[in-house]
């Protein structure tokens, strides 16, 4: 049947994005990158044939540590914007038509991580008994398959599908170490079963002679239930392979601190929730003050219009204003040449009529002095 090892193997040969192309299209820092590459190192370097339990708790770790720094560069993001919502709005405009675009290495690398999905939960179906940890880990498949088809309509459900892996890849631990504690007992009842009969057959075994073969091994034809071949050197073997307590108590160990680890990070999701709510409250808050900015400057670049028609109006006034002075000059100019000639005119007809009445003077004087001649 399928093993976990030969999932983990199909995981190994995904064709990580690791091109020219697709690295250019992906920003230096994105999570999708650091998890690609961080994937394709760990199953360069692991063997997944040989421990498979580490592949996977390494893959788990890679998840998480993806996650909290998509968290981390959410809230970062979400700082920016509201930062520079203006810039924002520009760059939609500019993305839109790109947004939803997906490299088909991406898509082809998130259906392997399906099919491995899926190897295990088949797994998972032929030796797990019906329970509420199995239903739960099939609800997480169904999520994931539904997140898979989303992929494949071009959302961009990357963030959604790191988280939901890492929860399976939880649960799928959770059982196995159930599996495990139980089969555990199981080998334990067996060998004391074994034991017992092995103890029987002992007591039922007559002295031989000194030629003979051993009489504390007893015959494997003695009884039914003990397979081994028909001579006095067969080796007892148990048929089931038992986990040392030493094992069993690291599993343990390491069940308890994912335990603790997860409600960390449920703690942390909680938190970064709370911020994010925040920020969203403060989001709003400044989209409503850039409104109001928005509107005043509106406000002002309408002032500002109807003062530059102003004063255009002006300047033009201005214009007919210095020609009309232009004109009036030429006038005061015209009439002040005019006056000058008058006055001048005027000078003239003083000395005129000066010299007339003195003429006449004369003539009076002349008369009166030819009137007294004569009387």
């Amino acid at each position: 049947g399928l093993t976990e090892s030969d999932g983990v193997k199909d995981l190994q040969s995904v064709p990580l994005p690791g091109t020219p192309s697709s690295k250019q299209q992906l920003s230096e820092g994105s999570p999708l990158l650091k998890l690609q590459s961080r994937l394709s190192s760990l199953l360069d370097s692991e063997s997944p044939q040989n421990n498979a339990g580490k592949v996977l708790n390494s893959i788990r770790n890679i998840l998480k540590d993806i996650e909290e720094e998509a968290d981390l560069m959410n809230v970062s993001k979400m700082v920016e914007v509201s930062e520079s919502e203006s810039l924002m709005n520009q760059d939609k405009r500019l993305s839109i038509g790109s947004k939803h675009s997906m490299d088909q290495e991406v898509i082809n690398a998130v259906l392997k991580i399906q099919d491995f999905v899926k190897s295990l939960d088949q797994e998972m179906s032929k030796h797990q008994r019906p329970s509420s940890d199995y239903d739960g880990l099939s609800e997480k498949i169904q999520q994931f398959s539904a997140l898979v088809e989303k992929v494949l309509s071009n959302e961009n459900v990357i963030n959604d599908i790191i988280m939901t892996l890492s929860h399976i890849l939880s649960e799928t631990s959770e059982i196995k170490f159930t599996m495990l504690r139980d089969s555990t007992n199981e080998a334990d009842s067996n060998n004391l079963d074994y034991v017992d009969k092995v103890t029987l057959l002992e007591n039922k075994v007559q002295p031989h002679s000194s030629s003979g073969p051993c009489p504390l091994i007893p015959h494997p034809s003695s009884d039914p239930e003990i397979v081994g071949p028909n001579d006095a050197g067969f080796d007892v073997k148990t048929a089931v392979q038992m986990c040392s307590p030493e094992d069993y108590e690291r599993l343990k160990s390491e069940k308890i601190n994912l335990e603790t680890e997860l409600a960390r990070c449920s703690e942390m999701i909680e938190d970064t929730k709370c911020r994010f709510s925040e920020m969203e409250k403060n989001l709003e808050e400044l989209t409503s003050k850039l409104s109001a900015s928005e509107n005043s400057n509106s406000l002002a670049e309408t002032q500002l219009k109807c003062m530059v028609e102003s004063y255009k109006i002006l300047e033009s006034r201005k214009v007919e204003l210095e020609k009309e002075i232009e004109v009036l000059q030429s006038k005061i100019e015209t009439l002040t040449a005019e006056l000058g000639d008058e006055r001048q005119s005027h000078l003239d007809d003083l000395a005129r009529y000066k010299d007339l009445e003195e003429k006449m003077e004369r003539v009076r004087k002349r008369a009166e002095f030819n009137a007294c001649g004569r009387g």
